[in-house]
């Protein structure tokens, strides 16, 4: 059996996935990331309860801090680009530089016999015997699905990587934890929210961001002024909700203006678009095709993927023709591609829907 590390926040899904990796007689230590002071995942709070449950399931535990480079990496770009008016999305890019980077490399100086990196992910991971290339698929529980947010790591990482439970439902998962005689950890509710937007959404901004707090207005595509936003960091490109009804037609955010600090808004029909721009692509489950890629496409995290064609352009990037316009999204948001049987092949940040 081997030696195998697991990035544990001492919620159920990391607990439950050292608990199957140590039944299967593989020798597991915990380790913990503390990134983020009050983080619904990543906190000292979380690093006490993961090393309670590592005592309790006799292994080792290890606490790597990582604030500062936490800080700079993820979530200073984060609200420079947020304050921009662009939708980054942090958690893909912690994925690669610390979950699947840095804890692998703080893990390894610790312990060179190391073999591998778990994750609580709910993801698939298989190695392609004719390629040779390791696999990302969809979990089996399509409500938990995570692959979305592994677009950005690399072979040498998923090499590493041990996805426990990609084949288990959320419900199984829990039910693990209770006969683990975890039933407060069984019964958690799961966190929805970026684990560093803390205390509440207007807290971290108004903390972070004052001046993207700032009133401001509301116009249309001719630069009617039709309202008053309350601060154009709680804006988005494709959102509805706090537009206010001054219009005949619903309106959706279809840009965030920042060196007026304005929001414009326009009717649904007017915010559709199948064409998308993408820059720093990064391919996973297959290699950069020659040609055209006909594939499906999921353009955030909780939005259904749709089919179309991919081209591939100079200096990393590509375009996309979908068969069906969509609602805009913002520019840094994730674009994730799969196949028709859930396979992740790669994703690239939004730079533009044309």
């Amino acid at each position: 059996m081997a030696k195998i590390a697991i990035g544990m926040s001492g919620g159920v899904d990391s607990t439950v996935a050292a608990g199957l990796l140590k039944a299967q007689g593989h020798d597991v230590i915990g380790v913990t990331l503390a990134l983020w002071r009050g983080s619904l995942c990543c906190s000292f709070e979380d690093v006490e309860r993961a090393k309670v449950v590592c005592h309790q399931m006799g292994i080792k535990h290890y606490l790597i801090e990582a604030l500062d480079d936490f800080r700079s990496k993820i979530v200073k770009p984060f609200i420079l680009g947020r304050t921009q008016g662009q939708t980054p999305n942090p958690c893909v890019h912690c994925n690669k530089y610390f979950k699947f980077g840095l804890l692998w490399d703080q893990v390894i100086r610790r312990d060179p016999e190391v073999e591998a990196l778990a994750s609580g992910h709910y993801a698939r991971l298989s190695l392609n015997p004719e390629s040779q290339r390791w696999e990302v698929f969809q979990a089996a529980d399509p409500g938990k699905d995570q692959s979305y947010m592994l677009w950005q790591l690399s072979q040498e990482q998923l090499a590493r990587s041990v996805f426990p439970l990609g084949n288990l439902m959320k419900s199984e998962v829990r039910s693990l934890a209770a006969e683990m005689g975890l039933q407060e950890l069984a019964a958690k509710p799961d966190s929805q929210d970026l684990c560093f937007v803390v205390p509440t959404s207007e807290d971290f901004w108004r903390q972070n961001a004052p001046e993207a707090c700032e009133p401001g207005e509301i116009v249309n595509q001719s630069g009617e002024v039709i309202g008053k936003h309350t601060g154009r960091v709680f804006y988005t490109p494709g959102q509805r909700k706090g537009l206010g009804g001054g219009s005949p037609e619903r309106q959706f955010v279809m840009a965030v203006e920042p060196e007026k600090n304005r929001v414009m808004v326009a009717t649904r029909e007017q915010n559709l678009s199948n064409q998308l721009l993408l820059n720093s692509v990064n391919w996973v489950s297959i290699p950069e095709p020659a040609g055209e890629l006909e594939a499906f496409y999921k353009l955030s995290s909780r939005a259904k993927p749709v089919a179309g064609k991919l081209s591939c352009l100079p200096e990393q990037k590509a375009k996309v023709e979908l068969i069906e316009a969509q609602m805009r999204v913002g520019q840094g948001q994730s674009t994730v591609i799969y196949d028709a049987e859930g396979r992740l092949l790669g994703g690239g940040l939004l730079e533009a829907m044309l």
